[in-house]
């Protein structure tokens, strides 16, 4: 399973970035607000948030006060594997909306591997421990 070179799991890992997750995300608002209601973009907006805000203090618990799970190698979420399975399988959701709906659930089935692929990704490149990934993967 790790076996793939490291520029490819480079490659991977850069899909679940902030710099591109988080402008799709936006797109996605957009999409939502002109498309369907401002409150529907407003949610999403607000989910993604609290996602983001959970990883965040997981983190800040760690690094300001060494709080993690050593039993489980966990210091925090992953945000890589959390913003890909967050964000990838509504975008590809949308994408398919008027298509039937068996296409539009292999559609958030590919956006949801995306996501764990990321989230193998971090493991692979020592980025994470297995604990972390599984649990970003999780939140998003």
């Amino acid at each position: 399973m790790f076996d793939l070179p490291s520029h490819l799991w480079i490659t991977i890992t850069a899909f679940g970035g902030a710099g591109l997750t988080l402008p799709l995300a936006i797109t996605i608002a957009v999409w939502l607000a002109l498309g369907y209601s401002w409150q529907r973009a407003a949610a999403w907006l607000g989910v993604l948030a609290a996602a983001i805000g959970v990883v965040a203090l997981t983190k800040i618990a760690f690094l300001g006060w060494g709080v993690g799970i050593r039993a489980w190698d966990f210091t925090g979420f992953s945000g890589h594997a959390m913003l890909s399975t967050s964000v990838y399988p509504v975008a590809i959701f949308l994408a398919l909306i008027r298509t039937r709906t068996p296409v539009r659930i292999a559609g958030i089935a590919l956006g949801l591997a995306a996501g764990v692929a990321v989230g193998v990704s971090r493991v692979a490149l020592d980025a994470h421990s297995p604990s972390e990934s599984i649990t970003g993967c999780i939140v998003g």
